[in-house]
């Protein structure tokens, strides 16, 4: 009985059991973050390089298995994640210059002097270091600028295959 329960259900336990990973995983790793904080440049013992490498693997198992079930998806998500996926070179070559239109935008905001304006790839020793709102911009700004540029490249790509723009032969 008990093989033949699991034939019948084993896809819906496994897809139960994902889940419940998924969630005390992230219930672990929030509370190993909120508990014992970790600094990346300032390991004090063993014990901070288990705890990044535990947090560490059990997110990305986690996300891994998030991955999963958004691929299962038939929706404009999807499609936008994948076309972030296949794109990934353009975000990487250009999210560094895209993150200095933020870098203006606070340097005028905070009044910061034009010095910070080189801080390589971000200012960081600012009153907003820790602030949510412009890591939040960062990572907007990083992918969606890129994604654009690629966007409109890709459109004038397929109107010049279209012969939809006119191109100058005699050369």
């Amino acid at each position: 009985f008990g093989f033949y329960s699991y034939k019948k259900y084993k896809d819906k336990i496994k897809k139960t059991t994902d889940i419940i990973f998924i969630c005390i995983a992230t219930i672990i790793s929030i509370l190993v973050s909120i508990y014992h904080p970790t600094e990346f440049h300032n390991f004090n013992n063993c014990y901070d390089v288990i705890n990044i490498w535990f947090v560490g693997c059990i997110g990305t198992w986690t996300w891994v298995l998030i991955s999963k079930y958004i691929s299962q998806l038939n929706s404009s998500t999807n499609k936008f994640l994948i076309y972030i996926g296949k794109n990934t070179m353009i975000i990487l070559a250009l999210h560094f210059s895209c993150f200095k239109i933020i870098n203006l935008m606070k340097i005028y905001y905070y009044n910061l002097s034009d010095v910070p304006y080189g801080s390589f790839p971000i200012i960081a020793n600012d009153p907003s270091s820790n602030n949510l709102f412009w890591w939040t911009l960062y990572i907007i700004v990083g992918v969606f600028i890129p994604i654009t540029i690629q966007w409109f490249y890709d459109k004038f790509k397929l109107s010049i295959k279209q012969n939809k723009i006119p191109i100058d032969k005699r050369q």
